[in-house]
């Protein structure tokens, strides 16, 4: 696929383009040479990254696009999640994986909604992944006790309410939240030389989501919305140092992916929603190759 099918309108079709593009380019696979033959994981993410791209052929509308770059990214990692988990785990992907499936296949369902449901999925499958990559390890306590936290956080926080068009969104964002939260579980885990930099990260994150909160020259669903990117953006830039930290071979490919990413959010007066879309489709264009990675011996 490439920019040929996005020419519909001038500039959001050409950055999407343009990261479709690089996606098959220089990220078409390179986990290939992780693993001798070719293991049901890499079988099924690459399935996956087919149905992706083919979803996305001629896409115009930047909700769908949203939508459609977090399904694939939760079940890419959902899927390595389930690959590592034993046999016993209390979390199984299945039982969310064929909720993703109901809700995509409901006509009547929207964009935000197709979102929420992909997000908890994304987020519990990170979780799912740490623990069990925890349990490989010594000197790791902090990690259940982290996920605790999460778990007694997530009891507490109020269903949304008022009208449905913003409980939806409330819902979507509180589940980009706990994502956003879950994520630096798997970085310390993985990278430790990667803790300044994800301190730096995590304080943009908090100070700019106070800032958007305290905002009253835009509208309450504004602020939602600029929420939810803040969240998007923080989640890809964790998913970048995640690909970058020591040893990993997805270095020089992320880097590439990420220097596009930003590249294309520095377009003059890209609208919210644009930069939310491809800022999740960043996002899931790495889950393929880095969930491999992760899920792959230690």
């Amino acid at each position: 696929m490439g920019r040929g099918n996005l020419r519909a309108t001038p500039a959001w079709p050409r950055a999407l383009g343009a990261l479709l593009a690089l996606n098959l380019l220089a990220l078409g696979w390179p986990w290939a040479n992780l693993a001798q033959g070719q293991s049901p994981l890499e079988t099924s993410l690459g399935q996956l990254k087919g149905e992706m791209e083919k979803s996305l052929e001629g896409a115009r509308d930047q909700k769908m696009v949203s939508a459609v770059a977090l399904r694939y990214a939760s079940q890419a990692w959902a899927l390595a999640a389930e690959s590592q988990a034993h046999q016993a785990a209390p979390w199984s992907a299945e039982e969310r994986l064929a909720q993703l499936g109901r809700i995509w296949e409901n006509k009547g369902a929207s964009w935000a909604n197709r979102e929420t449901v992909a997000l908890r999925l994304f987020y519990e499958a990170i979780v799912a992944l740490a623990v069990t990559q925890a349990a490989r390890e010594p000197q790791t306590d902090w990690v259940l006790r982290e996920v605790a936290g999460l778990i007694q956080l997530n009891s507490q926080i109020q269903k949304p309410q008022g009208h449905p068009v913003a409980r939806e969104a409330e819902a979507r964002l509180a589940w980009s939240n706990r994502l956003a939260a879950a994520l630096p579980i798997v970085i310390r885990l993985k990278s430790q030389g990667s803790g300044e930099e994800l301190t730096r990260l995590l304080d943009q994150l908090t100070s700019k989501a106070a800032l958007i909160a305290d905002r009253r020259d835009v509208h309450y669903q504004g602020r939602l919305e600029l929420l939810f990117l803040n969240n998007a953006q923080a989640t890809a830039k964790m998913s970048f140092l995640l690909a970058k930290s020591p040893g990993s071979p997805l270095i020089a490919e992320a880097e590439a992916l990420e220097a596009a990413w930003l590249t294309q959010l520095q377009a003059p007066k890209i609208p919210v929603a644009d930069q939310i879309s491809l800022t999740w489709l960043s996002a899931a264009q790495l889950a393929f190759p880095l969930a491999f990675w992760l899920a792959g011996p230690p």
